[in-house]
Protein backbone atom coordinates (compact mmCIF):
# COMPACT_ATOMS: atom_id res chain seq x y z
CA UNK A 1 0.00 0.00 0.00
CA UNK A 2 1.57 3.41 -1.00
CA UNK A 3 1.11 6.64 0.72
CA UNK A 4 0.50 10.17 -0.52
CA UNK A 5 0.85 13.44 0.72
CA UNK A 6 -0.53 16.83 0.18
CA UNK A 7 1.77 18.13 -2.60
CA UNK A 8 1.23 14.54 -4.21
CA UNK A 9 4.35 12.93 -3.35
CA UNK A 10 3.76 9.09 -2.85
CA UNK A 11 5.92 7.35 -0.31
CA UNK A 12 5.85 3.53 0.71
CA UNK A 13 6.07 3.39 4.33
CA UNK A 14 5.32 5.66 7.12
CA UNK A 15 3.10 8.53 8.40
CA UNK A 16 4.70 11.71 6.58
CA UNK A 17 6.27 11.92 3.31
CA UNK A 18 9.34 11.22 1.99
CA UNK A 19 9.70 14.04 -0.02
CA UNK A 20 8.97 16.77 1.92
CA UNK A 21 7.94 15.51 5.45
CA UNK A 22 3.85 16.27 5.48
CA UNK A 23 1.48 14.00 6.53
CA UNK A 24 0.59 10.98 4.18
CA UNK A 25 -2.39 8.84 3.67
CA UNK A 26 -2.82 5.38 2.27
CA UNK A 27 -3.74 4.78 -1.36
CA UNK A 28 -3.85 1.81 -3.62
CA UNK A 29 -1.48 1.91 -6.25
CA UNK A 30 -1.00 -1.01 -9.73
CA UNK A 31 2.72 -2.42 -9.85
CA UNK A 32 3.85 -2.96 -13.79
CA UNK A 33 6.57 -5.16 -15.11
CA UNK A 34 10.10 -4.68 -16.49
CA UNK A 35 9.84 -5.46 -20.26
CA UNK A 36 13.09 -6.97 -20.20
CA UNK A 37 13.28 -9.40 -17.44
CA UNK A 38 9.52 -9.22 -16.37
CA UNK A 39 9.82 -9.23 -13.10
CA UNK A 40 7.57 -6.35 -10.49
CA UNK A 41 8.59 -2.65 -11.09
CA UNK A 42 6.77 0.16 -8.61
CA UNK A 43 5.32 2.78 -10.91
CA UNK A 44 7.43 4.94 -9.55
CA UNK A 45 10.63 3.74 -10.09
CA UNK A 46 12.63 5.32 -12.97
CA UNK A 47 14.42 1.31 -13.59
CA UNK A 48 14.11 -2.40 -12.56
CA UNK A 49 15.66 -3.18 -9.84
CA UNK A 50 16.61 -6.35 -11.08
CA UNK A 51 17.80 -5.70 -14.45
CA UNK A 52 18.62 -2.45 -14.29
CA UNK A 53 16.81 -1.79 -17.72
CA UNK A 54 15.24 2.31 -17.59
CA UNK A 55 11.58 2.33 -17.76
CA UNK A 56 11.25 5.33 -19.36
CA UNK A 57 11.22 4.64 -23.50
CA UNK A 58 14.56 4.34 -24.60
CA UNK A 59 16.74 5.35 -28.11
CA UNK A 60 19.13 3.39 -30.40
CA UNK A 61 22.12 3.65 -28.70
CA UNK A 62 25.45 3.21 -31.01
CA UNK A 63 28.50 4.02 -31.69
CA UNK A 64 30.21 5.02 -28.61
CA UNK A 65 27.52 3.01 -26.40
CA UNK A 66 30.09 -0.47 -28.32
CA UNK A 67 33.17 1.56 -27.72
CA UNK A 68 32.14 1.88 -24.06
CA UNK A 69 31.37 -1.60 -23.16
CA UNK A 70 33.80 -3.23 -24.24
CA UNK A 71 36.43 -0.25 -22.44
CA UNK A 72 35.22 -0.63 -19.21
CA UNK A 73 34.04 -4.55 -19.17
CA UNK A 74 30.29 -4.30 -17.44
CA UNK A 75 28.60 -5.82 -20.49
CA UNK A 76 25.07 -5.20 -21.59
CA UNK A 77 24.12 -3.87 -19.10
CA UNK A 78 25.60 -0.73 -19.86
CA UNK A 79 22.88 0.05 -23.18
CA UNK A 80 20.44 0.34 -20.62
CA UNK A 81 22.34 2.53 -18.29
CA UNK A 82 23.36 4.79 -21.31
CA UNK A 83 19.87 4.83 -22.06
CA UNK A 84 18.78 6.00 -18.71
CA UNK A 85 21.46 8.54 -18.56
CA UNK A 86 20.33 9.90 -21.47
CA UNK A 87 16.50 10.46 -20.38
CA UNK A 88 17.57 11.56 -17.18
CA UNK A 89 19.67 14.18 -18.82
CA UNK A 90 16.91 15.37 -21.28
CA UNK A 91 14.41 15.65 -18.60
CA UNK A 92 16.86 18.11 -16.32
CA UNK A 93 17.69 19.59 -19.74
CA UNK A 94 14.04 19.95 -21.06
CA UNK A 95 14.98 18.35 -24.04
CA UNK A 96 14.51 14.57 -25.90
CA UNK A 97 16.22 11.65 -25.09
CA UNK A 98 18.23 11.25 -28.24
CA UNK A 99 19.39 15.30 -27.89
CA UNK A 100 20.96 14.17 -24.71
CA UNK A 101 22.36 10.81 -25.55
CA UNK A 102 24.27 13.19 -28.62
CA UNK A 103 26.28 14.95 -25.60
CA UNK A 104 27.45 11.82 -23.89
CA UNK A 105 30.61 10.86 -25.81
CA UNK A 106 33.54 8.26 -24.75
CA UNK A 107 36.90 8.33 -24.08
CA UNK A 108 38.84 5.39 -23.67
CA UNK A 109 41.72 4.93 -20.81
CA UNK A 110 43.14 1.71 -22.13
CA UNK A 111 42.96 -0.81 -19.11
CA UNK A 112 41.83 1.62 -16.98
CA UNK A 113 38.39 1.42 -18.60
CA UNK A 114 36.61 5.02 -19.72
CA UNK A 115 35.70 8.32 -19.09
CA UNK A 116 31.53 9.80 -20.48
CA UNK A 117 32.17 12.99 -21.62
CA UNK A 118 29.04 14.90 -21.00
CA UNK A 119 29.01 18.65 -23.03
CA UNK A 120 25.83 19.91 -20.95
CA UNK A 121 27.14 23.59 -22.80
CA UNK A 122 26.48 24.16 -26.17
CA UNK A 123 27.75 27.48 -25.80
CA UNK A 124 30.91 27.86 -23.20
CA UNK A 125 29.96 30.09 -20.70
CA UNK A 126 32.68 31.48 -17.77
CA UNK A 127 32.92 29.10 -15.43
CA UNK A 128 31.71 26.40 -17.70
CA UNK A 129 34.07 26.03 -20.26
CA UNK A 130 34.94 22.08 -20.01
CA UNK A 131 33.08 19.16 -20.27
CA UNK A 132 31.98 16.83 -17.10
CA UNK A 133 33.82 13.84 -17.34
CA UNK A 134 32.86 10.86 -15.53
CA UNK A 135 35.26 7.80 -15.04
CA UNK A 136 34.01 4.43 -15.66
CA UNK A 137 36.60 1.98 -14.91
CA UNK A 138 36.15 -1.61 -15.74
CA UNK A 139 34.94 -2.72 -12.22
CA UNK A 140 32.19 0.16 -12.40
CA UNK A 141 29.25 -1.72 -9.83
CA UNK A 142 25.63 -1.14 -10.71
CA UNK A 143 25.09 0.94 -7.86
CA UNK A 144 27.72 3.22 -9.06
CA UNK A 145 25.46 3.27 -12.26
CA UNK A 146 22.60 3.47 -9.94
CA UNK A 147 23.88 6.70 -7.99
CA UNK A 148 24.84 8.45 -11.09
CA UNK A 149 21.26 8.08 -12.36
CA UNK A 150 20.43 10.32 -9.33
CA UNK A 151 23.06 12.96 -9.34
CA UNK A 152 21.72 16.00 -10.99
CA UNK A 153 24.73 16.24 -13.62
CA UNK A 154 23.54 19.64 -14.84
CA UNK A 155 23.44 21.41 -11.73
CA UNK A 156 26.51 24.01 -11.97
CA UNK A 157 28.01 22.21 -8.84
CA UNK A 158 28.53 19.03 -11.12
CA UNK A 159 29.38 20.80 -14.69
CA UNK A 160 32.86 20.79 -15.80
CA UNK A 161 34.20 19.11 -13.01
CA UNK A 162 35.65 15.23 -12.78
CA UNK A 163 33.50 12.58 -10.76
CA UNK A 164 35.17 9.66 -9.36
CA UNK A 165 33.38 6.51 -7.59
CA UNK A 166 34.07 6.22 -3.82
CA UNK A 167 33.43 2.73 -2.88
CA UNK A 168 34.20 3.22 1.04
CA UNK A 169 31.75 6.42 0.81
CA UNK A 170 29.20 4.33 -1.53
CA UNK A 171 28.85 8.09 -3.79
CA UNK A 172 30.28 9.56 -6.57
CA UNK A 173 32.60 12.74 -5.73
CA UNK A 174 34.36 15.57 -7.28
CA UNK A 175 37.77 15.64 -7.89
CA UNK A 176 39.82 18.86 -8.08
CA UNK A 177 42.64 19.41 -9.82
CA UNK A 178 44.89 17.76 -7.38
CA UNK A 179 43.25 14.98 -7.09
CA UNK A 180 41.70 15.10 -3.25
CA UNK A 181 39.88 17.08 -1.10
CA UNK A 182 40.34 19.75 1.73
CA UNK A 183 41.61 17.29 4.78
CA UNK A 184 41.30 18.19 8.56
CA UNK A 185 37.51 19.64 8.33
CA UNK A 186 34.68 18.06 10.55
CA UNK A 187 30.88 18.62 10.55
CA UNK A 188 28.79 18.46 13.97
CA UNK A 189 25.37 17.03 13.47
CA UNK A 190 22.97 18.11 16.08
CA UNK A 191 19.05 18.76 16.55
CA UNK A 192 18.71 22.21 17.39
CA UNK A 193 16.13 24.00 19.56
CA UNK A 194 16.94 27.58 18.24
CA UNK A 195 16.84 26.85 14.98
CA UNK A 196 13.57 24.46 15.57
CA UNK A 197 11.62 27.49 17.49
CA UNK A 198 12.77 30.02 14.27
CA UNK A 199 11.21 27.11 11.78
CA UNK A 200 8.24 27.03 13.96
CA UNK A 201 8.05 30.61 13.87
CA UNK A 202 8.05 31.59 9.98
CA UNK A 203 5.54 27.91 9.39
CA UNK A 204 2.00 28.19 9.20
CA UNK A 205 0.00 27.06 12.28
CA UNK A 206 -0.36 23.05 12.57
CA UNK A 207 3.24 22.77 10.01
CA UNK A 208 6.19 22.43 11.66
CA UNK A 209 5.01 22.39 15.08
CA UNK A 210 3.33 18.96 14.49
CA UNK A 211 6.37 17.45 14.76
CA UNK A 212 7.55 17.25 18.34
CA UNK A 213 11.24 18.13 19.03
CA UNK A 214 13.44 15.19 19.89
CA UNK A 215 13.95 14.05 23.19
CA UNK A 216 17.19 13.00 23.54
CA UNK A 217 19.36 13.76 20.51
CA UNK A 218 22.52 12.98 20.31
CA UNK A 219 25.13 15.03 18.10
CA UNK A 220 27.04 13.04 15.76
CA UNK A 221 30.41 14.46 14.36
CA UNK A 222 32.15 13.43 10.69
CA UNK A 223 35.06 13.56 9.50
CA UNK A 224 34.57 15.06 5.63
CA UNK A 225 36.82 12.60 4.36
CA UNK A 226 35.60 12.75 0.93
CA UNK A 227 35.67 15.13 -1.94
CA UNK A 228 31.91 15.10 -1.92
CA UNK A 229 29.52 14.89 0.89
CA UNK A 230 25.68 14.22 0.13
CA UNK A 231 23.52 15.41 2.80
CA UNK A 232 19.87 13.74 2.92
CA UNK A 233 17.11 11.00 3.75
CA UNK A 234 16.77 7.73 3.01
CA UNK A 235 13.82 5.99 2.19
CA UNK A 236 12.54 2.02 1.74
CA UNK A 237 10.79 4.07 -1.10
CA UNK A 238 14.13 6.08 -2.72
CA UNK A 239 16.71 4.04 -0.92
CA UNK A 240 19.74 6.25 -1.28
CA UNK A 241 22.89 6.37 0.71
CA UNK A 242 24.42 9.15 2.40
CA UNK A 243 27.40 10.85 4.35
CA UNK A 244 24.82 12.53 5.83
CA UNK A 245 21.75 10.71 6.25
CA UNK A 246 18.79 12.22 8.25
CA UNK A 247 16.71 9.58 8.16
CA UNK A 248 17.47 8.57 11.99
CA UNK A 249 19.29 9.57 14.68
CA UNK A 250 17.34 11.65 15.25
CA UNK A 251 15.57 11.65 11.77
CA UNK A 252 14.41 15.02 10.72
CA UNK A 253 11.11 14.76 8.31
CA UNK A 254 12.02 18.42 6.98
CA UNK A 255 14.95 17.22 4.58
CA UNK A 256 14.96 15.89 1.55
CA UNK A 257 15.80 13.01 -0.38
CA UNK A 258 18.23 14.29 -1.99
CA UNK A 259 18.91 17.56 -0.47
CA UNK A 260 22.41 19.18 -0.55
CA UNK A 261 26.30 18.59 -0.82
CA UNK A 262 29.46 19.66 0.31
CA UNK A 263 31.92 20.14 -2.22
CA UNK A 264 35.92 19.75 -1.14
CA UNK A 265 37.98 22.52 -2.60
CA UNK A 266 41.49 23.66 -1.72
CA UNK A 267 41.88 24.77 1.76
CA UNK A 268 37.99 25.01 2.06
CA UNK A 269 34.28 23.71 1.61
CA UNK A 270 31.21 24.96 -0.75
CA UNK A 271 27.78 23.80 0.14
CA UNK A 272 25.37 23.67 -2.13
CA UNK A 273 21.91 22.90 -2.02
CA UNK A 274 20.68 20.23 -5.05
CA UNK A 275 17.02 21.28 -5.09
CA UNK A 276 15.82 20.50 -1.86
CA UNK A 277 11.90 21.33 -1.08
CA UNK A 278 11.91 22.88 2.30
CA UNK A 279 15.57 24.99 1.43
CA UNK A 280 18.71 25.52 2.86
CA UNK A 281 19.87 28.73 5.50
CA UNK A 282 23.39 29.20 6.43
CA UNK A 283 23.92 30.98 10.35
CA UNK A 284 21.60 33.17 11.07
CA UNK A 285 20.20 33.93 7.27
CA UNK A 286 16.23 33.85 7.71
CA UNK A 287 16.11 33.08 3.50
CA UNK A 288 17.10 29.76 2.00
CA UNK A 289 20.48 29.78 -0.24
CA UNK A 290 19.86 29.94 -3.98
CA UNK A 291 19.50 26.16 -5.42
CA UNK A 292 22.40 25.13 -7.48
CA UNK A 293 25.03 27.82 -6.67
CA UNK A 294 28.12 26.76 -4.66
CA UNK A 295 28.78 28.73 -1.37
CA UNK A 296 31.83 28.90 0.35
CA UNK A 297 32.17 27.95 4.10
CA UNK A 298 34.17 29.07 6.45
CA UNK A 299 35.15 27.36 10.03
CA UNK A 300 32.26 28.20 12.17
CA UNK A 301 29.94 28.04 9.62
CA UNK A 302 25.91 26.45 10.78
CA UNK A 303 24.12 24.96 7.98
CA UNK A 304 20.24 24.45 8.80
CA UNK A 305 18.48 22.24 6.85
CA UNK A 306 15.04 19.93 7.82
CA UNK A 307 12.88 21.04 10.74
CA UNK A 308 16.20 21.41 13.30
CA UNK A 309 19.10 20.09 11.85
CA UNK A 310 22.00 22.26 12.31
CA UNK A 311 24.99 20.98 10.98
CA UNK A 312 28.26 22.99 11.96
CA UNK A 313 31.23 22.75 9.95
CA UNK A 314 34.80 22.89 11.79
CA UNK A 315 38.15 22.96 10.88
CA UNK A 316 41.07 21.43 13.12
CA UNK A 317 40.12 18.81 16.25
Amino acid sequence: MDRVCGEGHRSRSGDHCDECGRPTRPVAVASTTCPTCGRPVHPAAGFCEACWVHQAPTVDSTGDVGLLVAAAGAGALLKPFLDALAASLGGRLGESAAAALSRISVRRRGRDGADLVLDLDPVPSPGHDRATLVELPPDTPAEARRALLALDLTSDAMRGRRLRWDPSARGWSTVDEAGGHSPGWFATVAADRGYYNATVARSAPGVVDAFDFPTRPRPRRIELTAARITIGRSSPTRGGTYDIDLASDPGDPGVSFRHAALLGEPGTWTLVDLGSTNGTRLNDNAAPIPINAPITLHHGDRIHVGVWTTITLTHGR
